[in-house]
């Protein structure tokens, strides 16, 4: 019986030891298939996730001088780069603005902010100073969202 506890407390033992290097290569074979590296990505500083929202926005925005801007159309990706953009600068986007930058009519801009905050990405409230007015801004999980895809983009470029 002494026999079988020594092999056991030996096998927690060596399990114990490699489980980083397990770890290590598991992170490893998820970059080899995903292309992502989480460790790298975890590292860039909201600023420059902020800049690559702003520039990523300007291109989609100068892609419609060379193509019809019906064929490259995904007003919920501009309106949530666009709402990441302006996040950190302490400014209010309004309702107005949002739909402007979603790059499509008014009333479809609205549709897209509609779908977009019943799934929780964005959120609406209140102009205190204006109650006709209203504003929206990323949710957390909204703000994650673009933060992670943002992210992969700054590992390609």
């Amino acid at each position: 019986m002494d026999l079988t506890n020594s092999k056991t407390m030996d096998l927690l033992r060596e399990v114990d030891r490699l489980g980083p290097l397990l770890e290590k290569i598991t992170a490893h074979i998820e970059t080899v298939l995903t292309g992502h590296n989480a460790d790298a990505s975890a590292r860039i500083d909201d600023k420059r996730l902020t800049q690559i929202a702003t520039l990523l926005y300007r291109a989609r925005r100068k892609r419609a001088e060379f193509l019809p801007i019906d064929l490259l159309g995904e007003p919920a990706w501009d309106l949530m780069l666009d709402l990441f953009s302006h996040h950190h600068s302490g400014k209010n986007i309004s309702i107005t603005s949002a739909t402007i930058a979603s790059a499509v009519s008014p009333t479809t801009g609205l549709r897209w902010i509609s779908l977009l905050e019943g799934r929780k990405w964005i959120e609406r409230f209140d102009d205190p100073s204006d109650k006709r007015r209203s504003f929206i801004r990323l949710t957390d999980n909204g703000y994650n969202a673009i933060a992670n895809c943002l992210r992969i983009y700054a590992e390609t470029l």
